[in-house]
């Protein structure tokens, strides 16, 4: 057996980030397992590393994570000296910041369905971890403009097909989450952007096609986040983007910065969270006031998170004006609904120490938001729900808890939905001598199994 050398790169980041080797594994845990992974490293495993021995991917990834965030400054894998390679899906999908055609990241979009929908594969895909990048790296995720498309009247075959399939899926997902349709969205998306991208030499996809593609792949990145697989998730927001920009759609460009920003700030990623909200902002503009609405009350959220209170409230007071003037088209890519609107105010306003007012706002969303949309109507109910117990209102939170597992029995294979349900459980054992706890306990305890992975 060869002799492996010292892995000094990561030794010397230890070093410089005062970490011990036990540290760095609890952190390298705890990254795993918000990101759907089951991972047990110890101080051994470390001192492994430490000789030259590289652990699997995404391993190295996380590794690289949890330095950036003890470091304050972006580590990659390659820093850390245990990266093998560019990972699993290095062989057909590049960063968004390298410039292809549309039909090419249609291509690239059809490579990772395709396999994203045979089980036999999927597997490789659902292991790759997110990745904390730099924007201020141009060979990531560049932001540029937005070039503009005339619009047309006449609307194609193949136009009409994928609107209709955008708004079966988006309906689809609001009722139920991701995890159910998940597969079938990859397989539906695979076939038609096969058939779509078979253009012949010379000539460019329809940039109307692209938009649809784009928002098709938006789609299955908000399913694939929400079902825990956040690293895949990623590559699918990364492809919507570009997409995006080559149908030269910017409302689109904007939706989907924010929705990477919404990702980056459930994984705990702040800075993320806060440099794609900031772009989000920046490419909604001021000519549509929708999605200046959307993405100013994500930024607020982010603001929020770092305890940055006048720009919270700033942002949340710009996008109710935006929304005041925004008109209803009925679609999902083109109307905020003012239950997002709320439910957006009403985290903001949670993360503000300002439970009282937050309390309102969870109200009032809950008040404009159908039932019949499971997933949000049940995530609503469960957030009112802490806040009311913050107030120390045990049979409000109790009340409220109730109408969440309602719901959740519809939403089951929502990764945000079942951390949902492991906090309420967790909130309601420190009152196991109030009955109205432990009637919530017996009733949630058997819904709280192992969520399904694909």
């Amino acid at each position: 057996m060869p002799n492996r050398a010292p892995n000094r790169k990561l030794a010397a980041l230890l070093e410089a980030t005062s970490w011990s080797a036990a540290d760095l594994a609890r952190a390298v845990n705890g990254l795993g397992q918000a990101q759907g992974l089951h991972l047990r490293y110890d101080r051994t495993s470390v001192a492994h590393w430490l000789t030259g021995s590289r652990p699997r991917e995404p391993v190295p990834e996380l590794v690289a994570q949890a330095l950036s965030i003890r470091a304050g400054r972006l580590i990659s894998a390659r820093d850390t000296g245990l990266a093998r390679s560019d990972g699993v899906l290095a062989s057909y999908l590049q960063p968004c910041g390298t410039r292809h055609t549309g039909n090419e990241y249609l291509r690239r979009l059809v490579a990772l369905c395709s396999q994203d929908a045979d089980p036999n594969q999927r597997a490789a895909l659902v292991s790759v971890a997110y990745v904390v990048v730099s924007h201020a790296d141009p060979s990531r995720r560049r932001v540029t403009p937005v070039r503009k498309v005339a619009a047309r009247t006449r609307v194609s075959a193949d136009e009409e097909f994928l609107r209709s399939m955008v708004e079966l899926f988006a309906s689809l997902v609001q009722e139920y989450g991701g995890a159910h349709i998940r597969s079938a969205l990859a397989a539906n998306l695979a076939d038609n952007a096969a058939r779509l991208s078979s253009i012949l030499p010379g000539e460019s996809a329809d940039p109307q096609v692209l938009g649809s593609c784009a928002r098709m792949a938006y789609l299955l990145a908000f399913m694939t986040s929400d079902t825990g697989h956040h690293g895949l998730a990623q590559q699918y927001y990364d492809l919507a983007l570009a997409l995006a920009h080559e149908a030269g759609d910017r409302a689109l460009y904007a939706i989907t910065l924010r929705a990477m920003s919404v990702q980056a700030l459930g994984l705990g990623y702040i800075h993320q969270a806060q440099s794609l909200a900031d772009s989000a902002v920046e490419f909604s503009g001021r000519d549509d006031p929708a999605v200046l609405a959307f993405t100013l009350a994500q930024r607020a959220h982010t603001h929020a998170a770092q305890a940055l209170s006048n720009r919270a409230m700033s942002d949340i007071m710009g996008s109710a004006a935006a929304h005041e003037q925004a008109e209803s088209h009925g679609s999902a890519f083109t109307d905020y609904p003012r239950a997002g609107l709320e439910y957006k105010r009403a985290r903001t306003l949670q993360l503000l120490h300002r439970p009282e007012q937050a309390i309102l706002a969870f109200q009032s969303s809950i008040k404009h938001r159908d039932p019949n949309q499971h997933r949000p109507y049940a995530l609503t109910q469960a957030r009112l729900a802490e806040t009311f117990l913050s107030c120390r209102q045990l049979d409000a939170a109790c009340l409220h808890w109730h109408l969440f597992l309602d719901h959740y029995p519809y939403v089951v294979g929502s990764n945000e939905a079942g951390r949902a349900l492991a906090r309420m459980l967790q909130q309601a054992r420190s009152f196991t001598r109030e009955r109205q706890a432990l009637e919530l306990i017996d009733r949630g305890r058997p819904l709280s199994v192992k969520l399904p992975r694909y």
